[in-house]
């Protein structure tokens, strides 16, 4: 849905909520069967189902209202890249949101506030300035989060250091993968995994 709404704003130069709302009840119901959808309201499923529409209704507000009149010249949105970081390794993924605001370019992920950490640390921050600097060989002017359950944007940087730790990781990973190891990080999803034995150094 934030896609199709960057899409409507970059290709038409505006996007209705009402539109956003079709879009989103296209998405939502899908093939579900009337008789599917047709649940007691007093059922928890229901319910569940309801709140989940409601929150995501509350998100697409936010974002047409945040975005849908600032005039921003809308680059690429949802737009692939494929860039060398090391010798043997290409850094692929996608850039959400690239946007010029006021001659100023700005790079914007969207995450939900419980997926926002650090953005100072946020190493897919630091991937999609890295693919942006060398894709264009251009600096960005913003790279950006976007709260979406607050409506709001945040904004960081990156420096050479932030480059330097991402290819290390990238080759620390590399190392990894061609030894056939893995590092042990437990959490509380440890108890769920088939093979949290081999994490524990148990047999089976």
């Amino acid at each position: 849905m934030i896609y199709f709404f960057f899409n409507q704003m970059k290709y038409n130069g505006y996007c209705n909520f009402n539109d956003i709302k079709r879009e989103w009840g296209k998405l939502w119901v899908g093939k579900r069967r009337r008789k599917d959808l047709l649940i007691p309201v007093e059922n928890k499923v229901r319910l569940w189902h309801r709140k989940r529409e409601r929150d995501g209704l509350d998100v697409l507000f936010r974002l047409h209202k945040s975005f849908s009149e600032d005039n921003a010249d809308i680059v690429a949105v949802n737009m692939p890249f494929n860039v060398a970081i090391t010798k043997d390794v290409n850094l692929t993924g996608r850039w959400p949101l690239i946007r010029v605001m006021n001659n100023k370019t700005e790079l914007i992920d969207f995450r939900h506030k419980d997926e926002i950490g650090s953005t100072e640390s946020d190493i897919i921050l630091t991937a999609i300035s890295y693919a942006f600097r060398n894709q264009f060989n251009s600096t960005e002017d913003k790279l950006c989060i976007y709260d979406l359950d607050k409506g709001k944007l945040i904004t960081t940087t990156r420096s050479s250091k932030d480059y330097s730790i991402l290819k290390d990781t990238i080759d620390d990973f590399t190392v990894l993968i061609k030894t056939g190891r893995f590092i042990r990080v437990m959490s509380k999803q440890c108890d769920k995994c088939t093979y949290s034995f081999l994490c524990k150094g148990v047999s089976k």
